[in-house]
């Protein structure tokens, strides 16, 4: 996965799955949440499956009115589209997801062991943060 920053879609993955969630409904968040938050606690997270978790993690930090200041034009859209998407139990699961992410994923230790770990840490703690 080719990444060019530690941002929530600063790597090919998360715009990727971008482009797809523009015909896409709310289980196709869920999904890609779903893969990471409910995964066997000994089983492997891969950067791209991590990176894509964050995404959809944006996605339902934004529908609850939490948006990054920065984010994709895709997202308000989608939002505009899929008004009340999201329940609690949604955002719950956006917040597990993105907490196996910090803790233990290839996408984790990838910026552990680059210059920018202090601002990776620093965005995936906001997001959890909009998340609450």
């Amino acid at each position: 996965m080719d990444a060019w920053g530690p941002g929530s879609f600063q790597n090919d993955a998360a715009v990727e799955w971008l482009v797809e969630l523009e015909g896409e409904d709310e289980q196709y968040v869920l999904d890609a949440l779903s893969a990471v938050a409910e995964a066997d606690d000994g089983e492997r997270i891969d950067e791209e499956t991590a990176a894509i978790a964050i995404a959809a993690a944006e996605v339902v930090a934004a529908s609850r009115g939490k948006a990054a200041p920065r984010v994709p034009e895709t997202i308000p859209a989608w939002i505009e589209d899929n008004e009340e998407a999201f329940e609690d139990e949604d955002v719950l699961l956006a917040r597990g997801a993105v907490e196996r992410v910090k803790g233990a994923s290839d996408l984790q230790r990838k910026w552990f062991d680059d210059e920018a770990k202090d601002d990776w840490i620093w965005m995936v703690d906001r997001l959890l943060a909009r998340l609450s």
